[in-house]
C-alpha cells in the first residue's frame, strides 16, 4: 500500500474476506484521503478516525473495527499515524492494536485517548510497544480505568 487508494482497496478486501459490511465511517475517511491525494500528493498517511467527529459519523468504532483495521494495516508501509480517540474500544480492541504495533514498522503514532480500556488493555498496548523500537511518540491519555479517569503519557524516543 503506497497511497490512500491502496489502503481503501485493502480495507474493502479485508471486509469481503471476513464477510462483514465495511464501516461507513472508515470508508468515508479513506475515500476523502484518496480524493485529497489527487490534489495534494503525500508520501505518508495520517489516518484520523476520532469517534467525536460528528461531521463524519454518528457512530463510534468498536473492537471489531479495530480487528479490521489491524488486518488492513498489518503489512502497511504508508499509514504512519492512527487516531482512534473517542471511540468504544475495549481490551479486546487493545489486543488488535497491540498486535499491530508488534507487526508493523510504519506506524509511528497511535492515539487511543478516551476509549474504554482497563489496566489490562493498557498493559497489552505497552507490550506491543516493547517489541518495536521505531516509535517516536505514543500518546495514551484519559482512559477509563476501573471507573477512574487515568492520565498516562508514554514517550519512547
Amino acid at each position: 500500500m503506497s497511497d490512500p487508494a491502496g489502503v481503501l482497496s485493502r480495507y474493502e478486501d479485508v471486509c469481503e474476506e471476513l464477510e462483514v459490511k465495511p464501516s461507513p465511517f472508515i470508508m468515508k475517511v479513506l475515500d476523502k484521503q484518496r480524493e485529497d491525494q489527487i490534489v495534494d500528493p503525500r508520501e505518508e498517511m495520517h489516518l484520523q478516525l476520532p469517534g467525536n467527529n460528528y461531521l463524519l459519523t454518528d457512530t463510534r468504532l468498536i473492537d471489531d473495527d479495530a480487528f479490521h483495521l489491524y488486518k488492513t494495516l498489518v503489512n502497511n508501509t504508508y499509514v504512519v499515524s492512527l487516531d482512534l480517540k473517542y471511540n468504544e474500544l475495549t481490551d479486546n480492541g487493545a489486543i488488535h492494536m497491540s498486535k499491530l504495533l508488534e507487526e508493523t514498522c510504519a506506524l509511528k503514532f497511535l492515539s487511543l485517548m478516551s476509549n474504554s480500556l482497563t489496566a489490562e488493555g493498557i498493559k497489552l498496548i505497552a507490550k506491543g510497544l516493547q517489541v518495536v523500537q521505531v516509535y517516536h511518540a505514543f500518546p495514551f491519555t484519559s482512559h477509563i480505568v476501573h471507573n477512574y479517569s487515568a492520565y498516562v503519557y508514554h514517550r519512547i524516543t
